[in-house]
């Protein structure tokens, strides 16, 4: 078995790779970044978890990824990057994600999962950045809706 996670070098994306990796499951993550730190870090600690730049825009090159693997499966995390705060630079994940699907299908993937952690942050800036080192460490000061900057909502 082997798995693709397209986008897989951020909080949800790391996880699940170790995840798959701690039941034996041979990983691939794709970066938007030729130097991750996070994602070089986690490949380092094990074996089975590979990390690759991908332009997730470029039909080919994401083809020229499915086809030199046997992937059976795709979790596509990939989003426009969570800095992107207007509807034109979010709607990149379009694109990425059918041309994910469109290799995933060329190439036989039988198993696919779509998730994202856009949800979570809510157009918010995140906790973490994909800079941040591995393992993760944070502190919060306050309640994460302080830290996050959610407005107080008095009780009634």
């Amino acid at each position: 078995m082997h798995i693709a996670i397209a986008g897989g070098t951020g909080f949800v994306g790391l996880n699940a790779a170790k995840a798959f990796a701690d039941l034996g499951v041979r990983v691939t993550v794709t970066s938007r970044k030729r130097h991750d730190s996070a994602g070089e870090a986690i490949a380092a600690e094990n074996e089975l978890i590979d990390v690759e730049y991908i332009n997730l825009l470029s039909s080919s090159e994401v083809f020229s990824f499915f086809a030199q693997n046997e992937f059976t499966g795709l979790v596509m995390l990939a989003h426009a990057h969570q800095y992107a705060r207007t509807r034109a630079a979010s709607n990149a994940i379009y694109p990425m994600t059918l041309n994910c699907l469109q290799a995933a299908a060329a190439t036989g993937v039988k198993r696919l999962v779509l998730g994202s952690s856009r949800a979570i942050y809510g157009g918010l800036a995140p906790p973490f950045s994909e800079d941040v080192t591995f393992p993760i460490k944070v502190s919060y000061a306050g309640s994460i809706e302080e830290q996050l900057g959610f407005p107080h909502i008095p009780e009634f």
